[in-house]
């Protein structure tokens, strides 16, 4: 969970100093996530920050995205067996590889979520299945992570 930037429960009546304090602390966050994208509360618990960011920002790169990998096989020559030459002769929409790395951006996407999904409950000793998502959407990240871009 992304801790929210204002967090009332440190504020209290019976103490205003200290409250200017954690006010001024929580305008500094504010900047900074403003800024840069995040702030010291994120550093927190930036396992989880990692998590619940990724998946969001994974989903708005495939909804936008216009173009795919370079190493992404093209189907169209596996099936004839031959070699492409080069100038490809059929558009982005015709060719199978658009769809294929939108779903595996979704694919990756969906990793993250299970992941923070099976972190969620805090669980010292995470289980198997919790551990086999982190590691698929961290091999999938690592595989693809020169192509995230748009």
């Amino acid at each position: 969970m992304l801790y929210p930037v204002f967090d009332f429960s440190v504020y209290s009546i019976k103490t205003p100093i200290k409250n200017i304090k954690h006010f001024l602390f929580d305008l500094k966050c504010c900047r900074d996530r403003i800024l840069k994208g995040y702030c010291e509360k994120d550093a927190w618990d930036m396992d989880r920050w990692f998590l619940e960011v990724v998946p969001g920002v994974l989903d708005c790169l495939r909804e936008q995205v216009d173009s795919y990998p370079s190493n992404l096989p093209d189907k169209q020559v596996s099936e004839n067996g031959g070699a492409s030459c080069g100038v490809q002769s059929i558009s982005l929409e015709d060719d199978g590889r658009l769809a294929e790395w939108k779903g595996i951006l979704k694919e990756m996407a969906d990793a993250f979520r299970a992941a923070d999904k099976n972190c969620a409950d805090f669980v010292i000793c995470p289980t198997e299945k919790a551990i086999a998502e982190r590691k698929r959407a961290m091999a999938l990240l690592d595989k693809y992570f020169d192509d995230l871009w748009n």
